[in-house]
C-alpha cells in the first residue's frame, strides 16, 4: 500500500491515503481498527512518527487560533463596557 492506494474501509473509504487525516489513521492504528488489512496496518507503521508529529503540529495550531480568538473576544468585551 502506498500513498495513491484507495482506503479500503472505513469513514475514508475509497479516498487516497495520502488525503487522509493523520489523526483518523493514527485512530485505526492505536484502537486496533485494521481488521484483516495488514498492508493497511504496515502503511500507518511505515509512517507512524510523521502521523504523530502532523498531529502535534495540528494541535498546536488550534490552540494557537484558539488563543488568537480568547484574546480577540476579551478585547472586544473590553471594548464593549
Amino acid at each position: 500500500m502506498n500513498e495513491n492506494s484507495i482506503m479500503p474501509t472505513g469513514k475514508y473509504k475509497g479516498f487516497r491515503m495520502e488525503e487522509i487525516p493523520a489523526h483518523y489513521l493514527l485512530w485505526i492504528f492505536d484502537n486496533r481498527r485494521w481488521g484483516r488489512r495488514r498492508d493497511l496496518l504496515i502503511y500507518i507503521m511505515e509512517r507512524e512518527k510523521d502521523l504523530r508529529k502532523e498531529v502535534k503540529r495540528e494541535r498546536s495550531n488550534i490552540e494557537f487560533i484558539n488563543g488568537l480568538m480568547a484574546e480577540a473576544s476579551r478585547q472586544e468585551a473590553e471594548g464593549n463596557e
